[in-house]
Formats: C-alpha cells, structure tokens, sequence
C-alpha cells in the first residue's frame, strides 16, 4: 500500500478510480483502518476517484503522540493538498463522522457534501463515558483480548453478530494485535469532544447521514438528530445493521450513497 507522510505521521491509503473524477475521500472509525471501506470503495471508483486512508495511529502510523480531533482534520487537509484535491465529497464513520463535520466548518471552500455514517453532532452521555473510560483501563491491565466480545457488541449490530460470526471473528482477530497506545490515543481524541450541534447550521452543503437501526454506541436517534440539524440534511436508516453499517450492510449503504452521489452530479456545488 502506498504512503503519504503528513507531519511526523506516515498515513497508509488507497486510491482507485478516475485522476479527473469527483472525488469523495473516507474517514475510518476507532478500532477500524481504511479497509472497512473496501466495499464503497469497489462500488464507487468506477465513477469517481475513492480514496480511503488510515488515521495516524493506525497502520505504519509513524507518530505515536496523542492527537485531537482537530489535528484529524489538519491530516485530511493535507492528504487532500498532497493528491491535489481541491474539493471531495467528505465520507466519515463514527470518530470520521466527528472529524469530517470539524473539517466541514474549518474548511468548507474544501467541501462538495458530507456523508456522514453512524456518527453524532453530541458528546457522550455520563454513562457512556464511564463505560469506555473503564474498558480503557481493563485493557490496560488485562490487554485487549478479553474485550473482543463486548467491543463486538459495541461495533456490530445483533443480526451481524448472528448471522456473519466470520465477518466479526475476522475483526476481533484485528483488535488483538492493535497497538494499545494507539487505540487510547484514538480513544482520548473524541471522548471528551465539545457538543458540535450549535456548528451544524454553518454547515451548507448537503449530507447524507446513515445509521444502523441496531447501533447500540450510538442510537439512531442521534443520527437523525444530526440530519435534522445540518441545513441540507437527510436521513437514512440502515436495517439489520449497528455501529458499522456500511461494513455490516454494504449493499443497503450503496444503495443510498449511490442515489446521494448522482443527485449531487445532477446539481453541483459551485465554486
């Protein structure tokens, strides 16, 4: 796989589709790296150019330093300037969700929409906090072994975990080996985040907003929150799908960002 060095960190991406084809650039989730968008990236590159990247801290990473949401968002400036992209569509999940919305803010002259997927405009409540702030600690006592199987209950919906036991099984083997550090500082770079939903009127451009109708890390309610929210918002349900729809769902998600995708050919943004 290709890398790009951005700052002290060496980010792994993939890029396939058109040099000259609208661009739409995806943001991973915590726990996840750019693969999880293998299916999108198939479906969508023959229209456009599809690039999907590892955050810092994750792949080669090269810098193992804390980081902020907003450090996220300089990274995708730059990975943005160093494949000469003026303007993408900004897909992000979860932890992606909550830095394509700070980017949309920050640079919305960078921006054609937002696709935005099982991801909040709110902080988490007390009780999910405490929650993941105390599986951090286990982990580090313990190691990320024994918390394979409530993270998949975190991350996959009730009828993946039935249904696509291997898709699970083949990330729980993923989490295992995952750097400890990095997961904590993915981790700290969004757990306390700032309550965004007062920035969401600022933000013109359209967006589609999916969200698994299982998620238990972020309730769908949330999702539609957030679509009601964004000036140019709309809102999709995601059945049969938690946390990771689009891996969980790839079809359905398709489906909606394909129809997304060709609305927004049909009446571009302007320069």
């Amino acid at each position: 796989m290709p890398v790009l060095q951005v700052g002290d960190a060496e980010l792994i991406y993939e890029e396939r589709g058109p040099k000259d084809g609208p661009a739409v650039v995806l943001l991973h989730g915590t726990l996840m790296d750019h693969t999880m968008f293998a299916a999108q990236v198939e479906a969508f590159a023959g229209s456009h150019r599809v690039v999907a990247y590892d955050h810092r801290g994750r792949g080669t990473a090269g810098s193992r330093a804390p980081f902020t949401l907003l450090d996220l968002v300089e990274d995708l400036r730059q990975v943005m300037d160093a494949l000469g992209i003026d303007r993408a569509v900004v897909g992000g999940m979860s932890m992606g969700g909550f830095t394509a919305l700070r980017f949309a803010v920050r640079y919305p002259e960078r921006l054609s929409a937002l696709v935005l997927i099982d991801t909040a405009a709110v902080p988490h409540s007390p009780e999910g906090l405490a929650q993941i702030e105390g599986m951090l600690a286990f982990a580090h006592m313990q190691g990320m072994t024994p918390l394979v199987e409530p993270v998949a209950d975190m991350l996959f919906g009730a009828t993946t975990r039935r249904e696509s036991p291997d898709l699970v099984r083949a990330w729980q083997e993923r989490w295992m080996i995952m750097d400890l550090g990095g997961i904590t500082n993915e981790v700290n770079s969004w757990l306390r985040r700032e309550d965004f939903t007062p920035c969401l009127a600022e933000i013109r451009v359209p967006a589609l907003v999916l969200h698994g109708a299982e998620d238990v890390s972020l309730d769908s309610a949330l999702g539609r929150a957030l679509a009601q929210g964004l000036p140019a918002g709309e809102f999709v349900e995601i059945p049969r799908a938690g946390h990771t729809s689009n891996v969980e769902q790839p079809a359905a998600v398709n489906q909606a960002i394909s129809g997304f995708l060709d609305r927004l050919r049909q009446t571009p943004v302007a320069a």
